[in-house]
């Protein structure tokens, strides 16, 4: 876990800055009028809001779990803690270091590869579930429907190709003169092979619509913020700009969408008639009780984890199954 600390606190700094700068450039008056319009309650409700994406994004990554391992007897709450820890590194690039997961999950019994296929999995239908939404604000912003059109294009070929035998099977045998690539490409067919049932129709749109339920939430918490500062944004647009921001802000490959997932919400949300000061208090508060929120419950779920006495290793070395352990053993 010390790998993620330098590019957990190079994102931090780098998202104060941007957030000082934005204030720093705009009317700070402005800025202070608007903080103002701003109740404790709609904090609260913004941030109930965010609360039940994490519970929907848990039941849906406990799904794949059971699905992959279904011998793991990992208890509801250890298991909703061992997720929520994730979020304490969801700035990380490409949210790898969400992937500390597998770390706690291991000692429950769960393999590695089933954890990093349900992370695989959880990521791609994040992407559809937000492009979905991001559809809705195609409604309101031309200019931006063919981002979600062709993006979503490419992730339909990409679900087809996942889904079919003949392309894990190519990864999974694949030998090239480089002996790293061939592993990696071999890994990636396992991870395939592994995840291919959470795949499946069913499972798909389970996950999927999980997903547009909870990112439409916390669409609906910027909702609630414009409403508050008196902006004429109905829940549709609201949830359009939200999810087209989250988005870009995803393709920017920055962790954590930092810097652009702020510059596209503030820019649309000009567009849709807010002042400069007004959209950037709106941005803020919203990836405030979003993304660093996440940060926040995240660091406390590591912290209790870490506290927490370990799990005795039931299944073998390592977390594995005991039939993992003895086929490693008999190799």
């Amino acid at each position: 876990m010390e790998r993620f600390k330098r590019p957990f606190f190079i994102s931090l700094i780098v998202c104060l800055a941007i957030y000082l700068a934005a204030i720093v450039f705009a009317d700070w008056n402005a800025i202070a009028s608007a903080m103002r319009l701003l109740s404790a309650e709609l904090w609260l409700w913004v941030l109930v809001l965010s609360l039940v994406n994490y519970v929907l994004r848990f039941g849906r990554w406990d799904i794949y779990i059971r699905h992959l391992q279904p011998i793991a007897k990992i208890p509801l709450w250890t298991h909703l803690k061992i997720y929520l820890s994730g979020f304490a590194l969801t700035t990380t690039p490409g949210k790898s270091g969400e992937l500390v997961r597998s770390v706690y999950l291991v000692n429950h019994g769960v393999a590695y590869k089933s954890s990093v296929s349900a992370f695989f999995v959880e990521r791609l239908v994040d992407l559809f579930a937000v492009l979905f939404l991001a559809l809705a604000g195609g409604m309101f912003y031309a200019q931006y429907q063919w981002i979600t059109l062709v993006l979503g294009v490419c992730l339909f070929v990409l679900l087809l190709l996942l889904r079919m035998d003949g392309v894990r099977d190519q990864l999974l045998n694949a030998s090239l003169r480089s002996e790293r690539l061939s592993i990696a490409l071999n890994k990636i067919g396992e991870w395939l092979a592994c995840s291919s049932g959470l795949l499946s129709n069913r499972l798909f749109l389970v996950g999927a619509s999980l997903g547009v339920l909870a990112w439409g939430a916390e669409g609906l918490g910027l909702y609630l913020i414009t409403q508050e500062l008196q902006l004429n944004v109905d829940p549709w647009m609201a949830v359009g700009i939200y999810s087209i921001a989250v988005l870009i802000g995803a393709l920017s490959f920055v962790p954590g969408g930092v810097g652009g997932t702020e510059a596209v919400m503030s820019l649309l949300l000009i567009n849709a008639g807010a002042s400069a000061p007004e959209a950037i208090v709106a941005t803020l508060v919203c990836r405030v009780a979003t993304l660093w929120f996440a940060v926040l419950v995240g660091v406390f779920a590591m912290v209790s984890l870490e506290y927490s006495p370990k799990p005795l290793d039931v299944f073998g070395a390592k977390g594995k199954t005991k039939d993992e352990s003895f086929a490693r053993r008999s190799s």
